[in-house]
């Protein structure tokens, strides 16, 4: 089989599982639904993935690169603003996890099954994000508009961690938040937006 081939089929098997889980739901995802609806036999489908967690890692990484590309293009918007990027990026983890819903699973699937090995390269696209996001704070450190104590590594995590968790908090709560708070789920967001970058402002 040409290189040629091998890619187009790799693409087909990739195209035909996305297009399984924006349809039916990742958890519908199997290894013989696959086969049957790219047309392709199943012993040639393990030729390219030995399972479908292959296959979800693979598309973990597009939807890693896609939530990257949002962020990259939150941060352009303030060029020379640290503070006003950090709060961009929050936006954009909110409109990804809104409006990206498939991919934005994705994004955490491999956070939530810890037992799953990642390769370098879902590694890199993981990793790729937090660089981002370190460069934003060092450079906020550098211009003095970012606390000096705060270690720019454990604050991008921490940043995610608690992004994710309002995005979890919204989409199984978001009757409780709304009922309870007596406002829109944008305002109660712009209030977590602003204590957290309150508090990583230099006094």
């Amino acid at each position: 089989m040409s290189s040629e081939v091998a890619k187009d089929k790799y693409g087909l098997i990739l195209r035909t599982a996305e297009q399984i889980m924006l349809e039916e739901g990742m958890d519908q995802l199997s290894m013989n639904k696959v086969a049957r609806a790219a047309q392709v036999a199943k012993g040639t489908l393990y030729l390219y993935f030995d399972s479908k967690e292959a296959i979800i890692g693979e598309l973990t990484i597009k939807s890693r690169r896609k939530l990257l590309r949002h962020f990259q293009q939150a941060v352009q918007q303030h060029p020379e603003q640290p503070l006003k990027q950090l709060s961009a990026i929050c936006w954009a983890c909110l409109e990804f996890f809104k409006n990206e819903v498939l991919y934005a699973d994705l994004v955490s699937f491999y956070e939530a099954n810890t037992g799953l090995q990642e390769t370098p390269d879902l590694l890199q696209s993981s990793l790729d994000i937090s660089e981002l996001v370190i460069g934003v704070i060092q450079d906020g450190q550098e211009r003095q508009v970012i606390r000096q104590d705060v270690d720019a590594a454990s604050l991008s995590f921490i940043m995610w961690g608690t992004n994710v968790g309002m995005m979890h908090l919204f989409a199984s709560k978001s009757h409780h938040v709304t009922e309870y708070t007596k406002r829109g789920l944008p305002d109660v967001f712009q209030t977590f937006i602003e204590l957290f970058i309150d508090s990583l402002k230099v006094k």
